[in-house]
């Protein structure tokens, strides 16, 4: 089939000027045959209308389960994914060059029913008339997704039924019932905490540079020869026992993948016997050869190793379900397969790059299900799956190379909200190299996202343990959480189990006001504290926020360790276990402390609102003692209405995100709190809780929780996105902005945080402010700040976009942790986006 040239690529479709010194070092330009491939595919993944409703996984799992009945759990999962694997269709798109589905087919989106069969039947309110989670699918206005009337059936009548009791939310809230029915009381009506529990386990980075290296074949023979060790032995223990069950579940998802590489082998192969192109025959030819050998075999070129990595990234989802798998420092450990064939000339730069931004598009075929509360809050997601580039290597020393800039050449051409890419800074990173990097972010999309080696480095080593040298080894994935990297990091493995839940930090303030008692629903979800209208000073007060604080976090504490103990017991990830070096070696699961590294990571949401809160409380009454706790208190209750001038006054307290020394102390005390109190526990696997503080889009939602805040805020409106200032705050520049996230203890925040940031073109269009941008930058984290994230938008496009979002379909904006196409987000979303723009 002959390549025609699409309308247009995107950057000029819309506009957007490739400017600047690193797009003079591009591989491919618009008009280059490879870039006219990639910009087809592209076109047709966005442009799709939206995803639909597939139950070819949820049969095939079913159906594997049903024969598995009484056998090890680690082994019924390895069965039910090699089925899945030998079964499953697998579809390939005209010309695309790496092949394989993280589903069943283009636009599908798979049902995980060992984790959604239960939520799915859950009721849900819509337009006035209630009906379940599925069935609201079809109707909802944001992820929303096509479902046969065929396939409900088959799921409500078929698939559901079986799953009832056996899903793993249904053997959590079991355990909790039984031994912790505080813990799931303080879930359902607290509205603090809601840990994750629905989905497969999420946010890995595993060890595909030992897929690419040895070969799933060869890596089979290793798991025989630990089998053989245990069946030498006289004497078995249960560790014995347990072990050799999990070596043979991961030699099991193994040939999983080799069989799901063979069909897709044979699939090219029919397809190349109808196919009237010449040259597409050839590449359909190649394909083939290239399924037949990787990833059983070590990858021996470029093509082979980009094959094979996404032949184990895409088997991740369809074996283990989940988000945000990374794939980790790509730069670095993809590297050696550029420069062999780049010297040997068994490819040139051209075609390189066209490999590799063929890669990139295949982030973009997943799709998860959310539940309809998240699918507002997260409206625009898909999987945030990372890529992590440059930063310094295991000595120390600038890591950036040729590929690290393919990469962002990549990032610049596919223009997509995944692969979602971040870019490690460093003291010695070549000035050259950031301005580079700021050329890439001025195009929008919000990225890459900058990262500061020297504050994330050394928080890693003091709060999570890690030598230094697996620090420098560090990738963050999903919205900007840290792992160690077992891809460079050699031998070492992190599971940073980075989503505990978020927590709604205001929503404390809130509990503490009203004496433990949650006012949406009048239930006692936290100690007795005290009416504040006793308390005396402001440090009676810190005492109280001190206490339902803690009493909150040990019930998201215990329910994560009942998740996590409930993953290792009933639903064990063999997948995990074959793709990371320790549980590989050990015999002991992801979920049951086999990684390196095990630590629990907790989010905070709202400290903004929380810290302007304390301040303006402090202000109110004990400094100024120009009202009184009874008033504050009416107030609140009634929304503020009929306080007005009270209101005011409150409003225009200091605000945090303005460089105000004053409120940026109060929300340096709530986060100290927040930290303390997480970071005295463990988790089941014997490893640490650490925080991090970021929104994505759950700000809406959990605003949406939380009556009227002292800041001035009213009851239901959104809370401040991650680690900016709320709407009240006064917009008094970037600096200012900066200089207020910088003062965030990031030594403490190893887990992650998201500072968002949206400028407007002009103010960085020309070589003068892209300097001045990068200085500013490196003032910033030379303060300590840890990330930021930009969004380089005019607030006129953003505005027709409300109005015409057909025609914006490349609009791309940075929300709280994630990238999104800016039409698909809610309208509160939009506006906060609107709002905090910086002109």
């Amino acid at each position: 089939m002959a390549i025609t040239k699409p309308r247009q690529a995107w950057w000029e479709r819309t506009d957007t000027p490739f400017e600047g010194d690193i797009f003079r070092m591009f591989n491919l330009r618009s008009d280059d045959e490879e870039e006219l491939r990639i910009q087809k595919i592209r076109e047709k993944l966005l442009n799709h209308s939206g995803g639909k409703l597939s139950v070819e996984r949820a049969k095939l799992v079913t159906e594997s389960y049903k024969k598995t009945e009484g056998e090890h759990p680690a082994i019924r999962k390895a069965k039910a994914f090699h089925h899945v694997m030998s079964n499953i269709t697998i579809e390939f798109l005209p010309e695309e060059l790496i092949v394989g589905n993280p589903n069943s087919g283009f636009g599908k989106v798979e049902v995980d029913p060992e984790y959604m069969a239960d939520w799915l039947g859950h009721k849900v309110e819509l337009d006035g008339k209630v009906t379940t989670e599925l069935r609201a699918l079809g109707i909802r206005k944001h992820n929303r997704l096509l479902v046969d009337a065929g396939d409900l059936e088959i799921l409500e009548n078929e698939i559901f039924p079986y799953w009832k009791g056996r899903t793993l939310m249904a053997l959590v809230t079991k355990e909790l019932e039984t031994n912790h029915p505080e813990v799931l009381d303080h879930i359902k009506y607290s509205q603090v905490a809601t840990p994750v529990w629905g989905k497969g386990f999420s946010h890995t980075i595993q060890d595909y540079n030992s897929g690419l290296k040895l070969g799933l074949d060869e890596i089979k023979k290793r798991l025989s020869k630990n089998i053989a060790e245990i069946d030498k032995k006289k004497r078995k223990t249960l560790k014995d026992v347990e072990s050799r069950n999990f070596y043979e579940a991961m030699k099991i998802c193994a040939d999983a993948v080799i069989a799901y590489s063979q069909r897709c082998a044979s699939k090219a192969e029919m397809l190349r016997k109808d196919e009237k192109s010449d040259k597409r025959r050839k590449e359909l030819e190649k394909i083939a050869q290239i399924c037949r050998r990787v990833p059983a075999k070590p990858a021996r070129s470029w093509w082979e190793a980009l094959q094979s990595l996404h032949f184990l990234h895409m088997a991740t989802v369809l074996a283990e379900g989940g988000v945000s798998h990374a794939v980790g420092r790509l730069d670095q450990y993809l590297h050696p397969y550029l420069k062999n064939d780049l010297e040997k000339g068994i490819t040139d730069k051209k075609k390189a790059q066209e490999l590799l931004e063929c890669f990139f598009l295949k982030f973009y075929e997943f799709q998860t299900i959310r539940d309809f509360r998240s699918a507002r809050a997260l409206a625009g997601d898909r999987t945030n799956d990372k890529i992590t580039i440059c930063g310094v290597d295991s000595n120390g020393n600038d890591a950036a190379n040729e590929l690290s800039y393919m990469i962002l050449e990549a990032c610049a051409h596919v223009h997509l909200k995944e692969p979602n890419i971040s870019v490690r800074i460093h003291r010695r990173t070549p000035r050259r190299f950031l301005l580079h990097v700021l050329e890439i972010v001025r195009l929008g999309g919000g990225m890459p996202v900058p990262l500061n080696d020297n504050v994330i480095i050394p928080s890693l080593m003091k709060k999570c343990g890690v030598s230094l040298k697996d620090a420098r080894n560090y990738a963050d994935l999903g919205c900007q959480e840290n792992l160690v990297d077992p891809n460079t990091a050699v031998g070492s493995d992190c599971n940073g189990h980075n989503n505990a839940g978020w927590f709604n930090l205001p929503k404390i303030i809130e509990i503490t006001l009203n004496n433990g008692i949650n006012p949406s629903n009048g239930k006692r979800v936290g100690p007795k504290t005290g009416d504040p209208r006793n308390f005396a000073n402001m440090n009676e007060f810190l005492d109280a926020v001190k206490k339902q604080m803690e009493h909150a976090v040990e019930m998201n504490v215990i329910a994560n360790r009942v998740i996590e103990s409930c993953f290792a017991k009933f639903y064990p990830t063999p997948f995990h276990d074959l793709m990371h070096p320790n549980t590989r070696e050990s015999g002991l699961d992801y979920n049951g402390g086999g990684c390196k590294y095990n630590w629990t990571g907790a989010i905070g949401v709202g400290i903004a609102n929380a810290g302007d809160s304390l301040c303006a409380i402090n202000r109110g009454i004990f400094t100024e003692k120009n009202m009184d706790w009874g008033n504050l208190l009416t107030a609140l209750k009634q929304n503020w209405n009929g306080f007005e001038e009270l209101r005011a006054r409150f409003i225009n307290y200091p605000k945090y995100g303005a460089d105000d020394d004053e409120a940026d102390y109060w929300v340096g005390k709530i986060t100290e709190m927040f930290f303390d109190a997480y970071e005295k526990h463990e988790n089941q696997r014997g490893g640490r809780f650490v925080c991090g503080l970021f929104t994505m889009g759950m700000h809406l939602i959990l605003g949406e929780d939380t009556g009227a805040t002292p800041d001035g805020r009213k009851s239901g409106e959104l809370l401040a996105n991650s680690t900016c200032g709320s709407r009240y705050a006064p917009n008094l520049g970037l600096t200012a902005s900066h200089k207020s996230a910088a003062k965030i203890d990031t030594m403490r925040t190893p887990n992650g945080l998201t500072f968002n940031q949206v400028l407007t073109r002009s103010l960085v269009s020309s070589e003068r402010e892209l300097a001045k941008w990068a200085d500013l930058l490196r003032a910033y984290f030379g303060l300590r700040g840890q990330t930021v994230q930009y969004s380089i938008v005019d607030k006129e496009d953003l505005l027709a976009a409300q109005k015409e979002p057909e025609k914006y379909r490349d609009l791309i904006v940075r929300v709280g942790g994630y990238s999104a196409v800016f039409v698909d987000l809610t309208k509160e979303i939009q506006d906060d986006i609107i709002k905090r723009s910086y002109e």
